[in-house]
């Protein structure tokens, strides 16, 4: 999957995508401080899945309708890096197909997928 990863993502979570094979590129890599509504601008230019864990862009694809490939929202503190990387490879791994085009939140025991129209 072609992710992109926005600066709040865990850098052990971006690390664990690559090694798991999913072209991902790191906001804070290749473009740091950039606004929320620019994050989804530059996924939807580069045909890219967003991972956050801000909570703003749920306000932005939702509420205001902006234009995505699909965004995955992590809730997941209190978990280690390691587990964290475990949980949101695997759930990209298994529903890759579902979330895209979505907007999803995934926690600790569940994954909840959004259709936004």
């Amino acid at each position: 999957m072609n992710i992109l990863a926005d600066e709040s993502v865990d850098a052990p979570v971006v690390e664990a995508l690559r090694k798991a094979g999913h072209d991902t590129e790191f906001v804070l890599e290749i473009a740091p401080g950039i606004s929320d509504a620019d994050v989804l601008q530059l996924a939807n230019k580069k045909n890219r899945f967003v991972i956050t864990t801000d909570k703003d862009f749920g306000e932005l694809v939702i509420k205001s309708k902006a234009s995505h490939r699909g965004v995955l929202l992590y809730r997941l503190s209190g978990l280690s890096n390691e587990k964290k990387s475990e949980l949101i490879v695997q759930v990209i791994n298994e529903r890759e197909s579902e979330l895209r085009d979505k907007f999803s939140v995934v926690s600790v025991h569940q994954l909840r997928i959004r259709k936004v129209k």
